[in-house]
């Protein structure tokens, strides 16, 4: 009976968002949720860059965006291209190329120093340890804008 109200509170969150959203004429499955929420960071991350680069480059019209991504940084790149379209419609980066660096992740062992190459946060040294300290892949930066 205790598993059963367990559950139950841990759904109620995600049950009321989906009745809202029921009642504005919208269905939402729990994996359209779990996609919507992962968009709405990269959404965050992607308005933050279009205002710094609006605020630096008005009133020049921009027509490349180059980022630099680690790919330890919970980042979908599809996503952000997405968002990124969405997001300057009526701005001064309207009709700009997105182009995205992807930088691979990397760590030392704090054991042996050994670099390692890694592809998420569960990777081990070759000795064994999984004391790494990461030196590269969680990097979010715009490397440059060209405008015209």
């Amino acid at each position: 009976m205790r598993a059963k109200y367990r559950s139950a509170l841990k759904a109620r969150p995600v049950d009321r968002l989906r009745r809202c959203l029921q009642c504005a004429g919208a269905e939402l499955t729990a994996r359209q949720f779990i996609l919507d929420c992962r968009r709405m960071h990269e959404l965050a991350l992607i308005q933050s860059i279009v205002a710094a680069v609006e605020e630096r480059v008005q009133p020049a019209r921009v027509d490349v965006v180059r980022l630099e991504i680690g790919h330890l940084a919970g980042v979908s790149e599809q996503a952000l291209r997405f968002c990124f379209d969405v997001c300057t419609r009526g701005t001064i980066l309207e009709d700009a190329v997105l182009e995205i660096e992807g930088i691979a992740g990397r760590a030392r062992c704090r054991r042996c120093g050994c670099d390692v190459a890694m592809e998420s946060f569960l990777e081990i040294c070759t000795c064994g340890s999984s004391e790494l300290e990461v030196v590269a892949g969680e990097e979010l930066r715009i490397r440059n804008v060209e405008v015209h």
